[in-house]
């Protein structure tokens, strides 16, 4: 790939988060931890390892931990604010 098609790419995947912010983040919760497109995620699967034993300080592995973080403090907040509620 081109670095003109990776920059269109990249493009393409900005403008369709924004765009999934602006029309469904009332309705759905869009996290803002993004994961990356990487080759060695997708190796994972042929190796039978999870990402983060087959390439623990890879930039996919790190976002999937910042997101399982993202995820479990959205958790944490919902579950406080009910509570508050009640």
């Amino acid at each position: 790939m081109s670095e003109i098609s990776r920059i269109e790419e990249l493009e393409r995947r900005i403008e369709m988060l924004e765009f999934l912010r602006q029309n469904y983040g009332r309705v759905i919760k869009v996290y803002q931890t993004v994961i990356p497109v990487a080759v060695k995620a997708a190796e994972t699967s042929a190796a039978g390892q999870s990402i983060y034993s087959y390439d623990k300080n890879g930039a996919a592995a790190k976002a999937y931990g910042a997101f399982t973080r993202e995820v479990i403090r959205s958790g944490e907040r919902d579950k406080n604010a009910a509570s508050l509620s009640r």
